[in-house]
């Protein structure tokens, strides 16, 4: 169950996905400056719905929100790590040659929450929740398994909204890490 609220003046998405992880219920802020007001109605929102959730916002967002995490007994846990493209020039020669990347169909989902899972070190059951054949068939969803040999060695999924895209979940398992596949 995945709902959101993005705003004219600037973009504060609120996501419920049910799983019982902070990190995937909570309110995502793209912008810097973003409405103080937007944002506490956004997390008003999610915390109605009585799971754990987070408050996401980009290095260098302003202190007000800092406060109004603190306000609402918010902890700070380590920075998300964020990469941004800039410029696609390069792009294609940033991979292992044996990498094969394909988009899954809705009905293939289970092998993003198995890698993802495995990747993360964490319960493959969560990642089954999270990621449904649902999901996936979401407008501006998309899923991508990465493999080397025919084995499943990476994977992420993409949200497009509007004309921003995010990605989430990229995870490669161990014996794969530091190969460049994620």
């Amino acid at each position: 169950d995945w709902s959101s609220d993005v705003c004219s003046s600037d973009l504060a998405l609120a996501a419920v996905t049910r799983v019982p992880l902070p990190s995937l219920n909570g309110v995502f802020v793209d912008e810097l400056d973003a409405q103080l007001d937007v944002v506490s109605a956004l997390l008003d929102d999610v915390a109605a719905t009585g799971l754990p959730h987070c408050l996401q916002l980009r290095p260098g967002s302003s202190g007000r929100f800092a406060e109004l995490a603190l306000e609402r007994g918010a902890i700070q846990e380590a920075d998300v790590p964020l990469m941004v493209l800039e410029d696609r020039i390069g792009i294609e020669d940033a991979g292992p040659g044996d990498l094969v990347i394909r988009a899954l169909p809705p009905e293939q989902v289970h092998l993003h929450a198995s890698v993802a899972a495995a990747g993360f070190e964490a319960p493959e059951g969560l990642f089954h929740q999270l990621m449904t054949p649902a999901v996936l068939r979401a407008d501006g969803v998309c899923c991508y398994l990465g493999e080397a040999g025919g084995v499943a060695v990476t994977t992420g999924f993409a949200v497009r909204i509007d004309d921003g895209i995010g990605i989430f979940s990229v995870a490669t398992p161990p014996p794969y890490p530091r190969r460049r596949y994620g």
